[in-house]
């Protein structure tokens, strides 16, 4: 196994009375041994997702080889870490989002801790909990996913099929017993945003970015959608916070 690093950098922006300029600080970074399948690349990790505990303390989450590892931000102090799956992608994509105390985890990767984890926060700074692993039932290629977003007003997670076929619909009613109540189909999709019954959706090969009304989670519309060949691959997509571009 090599050593391979994940450069993780904090900043703490300061802004000057007139709000034009923004000073950034870097507080530290973090270097994690992992195995980047005989690449020469000396960075890695996945993803990243920040939550806010109801005290108002920020904490970062990262994806890493190994699994996810729970850093506060104000000093970036590592806090605890919990293991993921390890077998089937080198790449070891992880994804991290967070709704309520809690942290959903999905991966690539099959094995031990495959299928969407939930690691509860509301022990931080002390450690996190490990609290349930939602693996899908008998979907094909049941605990692999590419990638979620989590409609936080609403408390469905849109969590994207291991085949790139679409986009599974999960309830959090019960944020630590996970319920599937619909899907998307789309035929390649790589990325998904989710905001108050709508999803925005990266369509990966298809060349297409499309919206979808998800208020009836058992047969989601698709409002519209633009593409073009020149397009290559949708690989994400992020809408404004009023909803009239992405």
């Amino acid at each position: 196994m090599k050593n391979f690093s994940l450069f993780l950098l904090l900043c703490f922006c300061f802004f000057r009375s007139n709000a034009q300029s923004t000073i950034l600080d870097l507080r530290f970074d973090h270097h994690f041994a992992s195995d980047y399948h005989m690449s020469g690349d000396t960075t890695g990790g996945s993803d990243c997702w920040g939550w806010t505990s109801p005290t108002g303390v920020d904490y970062a989450i990262f994806g890493t080889f190994y699994g996810t590892h729970y850093v506060r931000a104000s000093d970036g102090a590592i806090l605890d870490s919990v293991p993921g799956a390890l077998l089937n992608d080198y790449y070891y994509h992880r994804d991290i989002k967070t709704y309520r105390n809690y942290a959903y985890i999905v991966g690539e990767m099959n094995g031990t801790h495959a299928g969407i984890q939930v690691v509860d926060l509301s022990f931080l700074p002390d450690s996190v909990h490990l609290v349930s692993e939602y693996t899908f039932g008998s979907w094909p290629g049941a605990p692999r996913s590419h990638n979620l977003s989590i409609d936080t007003a609403k408390g469905f997670a849109y969590v994207l099929a291991p085949d790139y076929t679409g986009v599974r619909i999960i309830s959090l009613a019960n944020p630590t017993n996970l319920s599937e109540v619909g899907f998307i189909t789309t035929g390649s999709v790589h990325d998904v945003y989710a905001r108050n019954d709508t999803a925005w959706i990266a369509e990966g090969y298809n060349t297409v970015f499309s919206i979808w009304d998800a208020s009836d989670k058992s047969a989601p519309i698709k409002i519209g959608e633009i593409t073009d060949p020149n397009f290559g691959y949708c690989h994400q997509i992020w809408p404004t916070d009023d909803g009239k571009h992405f």
